[in-house]
């Protein structure tokens, strides 16, 4: 991926290739890239080939179990470590017994959501801004890989996700740009002009679900963007996310960012979505609905569908003992509401 941790510390694959011409040598011998490319040239080159052979993976996969689904699954900040959720995820989804026809093929995206190695206050706050800066990164080499994917096959596909990884998905397959120029002050001036590089890269055109659950992002200013497509504006006839799932939870300390009775999901890197805030008596939902109505849908849309999750309120949680942070992806998936979020992700 391409986050940098801080203005001052680059903490970034292309940085970390790009600074050392040894490393980058090493890097075109192992791919069989020519020793006369230039150094970004070949570092695009690289990233190209891994993306292809992970392309003919998945489309090998599909065409051998005949799927009727392709399902990416996007793990959240502080959670590097998410191969059980992901295999508790697709154990729920089995178990539902949906049609044989929407057998689906998955994708386990693991990405650098940082790691504060505890759920404590201080070090997680510490983590959190560079996270958010590699995310939008993340987001687009996502949408690569999606994108390079149906140039072999237009299968219907969907995305679940949970905290921070929402705001990858949705970055993935529209151009969240208001939200990522609220970064701008943290953000380094080289990876700004990479990221308007890397934004003009085509959106997927597949039919697409997608369910964030507890997202750990703004609404307003994420779906002001809902009709920013790679370097194109579409207008509503185009659009092919048929449904955007929102499992959102007030209680959730993550999200809410719950001290004593005040939420502080507004600041530095509004979660306000996550916990569905009410403010002046508009909630973060009623903000998504206003802004799909001015890009064409509709305030009644049927493509934003909010479920609301419930687990008990939690107070101070660092005192807690460990394994009672509602807001990990294990808690969610094992929640009954779950299942009616997989019902509006799968059924038709």
């Amino acid at each position: 991926m391409n986050g940098s941790a801080s203005s001052k510390t680059v903490a970034s694959l292309s940085h970390y290739f790009l600074s050392r011409r040894k490393r980058l040598k090493r890097l075109k011998e192992f791919y069989g890239v020519s020793a006369d490319s230039s150094d970004e040239a070949a570092y695009r080159e690289v990233q190209r080939r891994i993306r292809d052979r992970y392309v003919n993976r998945i489309y090998q996969t599909i065409i051998e179990q005949h799927a009727g689904r392709l399902v990416y699954l996007v793990h959240g900040f502080n959670d590097t470590m998410a191969e059980q959720e992901y295999v508790q995820l697709r154990d729920t989804i089995r178990n539902k017994h949906y049609p044989s026809d929407s057998k689906p093929v998955y994708v386990d995206i693991h990405w650098d959501g940082l790691n504060a190695h505890t759920f404590d206050g201080l070090p997680v706050a510490k983590v959190w801004g560079a996270a958010m800066l590699n995310s939008r990164f993340v987001s687009i080499s996502l949408r690569n890989l999606m994108t390079a994917e149906e140039q072999k096959t237009k299968i219907r596909t969907i995305i679940i996700t949970h905290s921070l990884g929402g705001g990858v998905a949705l970055g993935a397959v529209f151009n969240t740009v208001y939200k990522w120029d609220l970064l701008n002050l943290i953000t380094p001036e080289a990876d700004k002009k990479r990221l308007q590089s890397m934004i003009l890269t085509p959106t997927p055109a597949a039919p697409l679900r997608i369910g964030v659950i507890a997202p750990a992002i703004p609404g307003e200013s994420t779906f002001i963007d809902f009709n920013r497509r790679g370097p194109v504006i579409i207008d509503p006839a185009q659009n092919n996310i048929g449904r955007v799932v929102i499992g959102y939870n007030y209680k959730d300390y993550a999200v809410s960012k719950q001290l004593m009775d005040v939420n502080l999901s507004v600041i530095y890197g509004s979660t306000s979505l996550g916990c569905n805030l009410t403010v002046a008596g508009r909630s973060a939902i009623d903000n998504v609905m206003d802004d799909m109505d001015k890009s064409g849908y509709g305030k009644n849309t049927g493509i934003i569908v909010p479920l609301k999750f419930q687990t008990p309120l939690r107070i101070n949680p660092p005192l807690l003992e460990k394994g009672t942070h509602e807001h990990a992806f294990c808690y969610y998936i094992a929640n009954p509401v779950m299942d009616n979020l997989l019902d509006e992700l799968f059924k038709e």
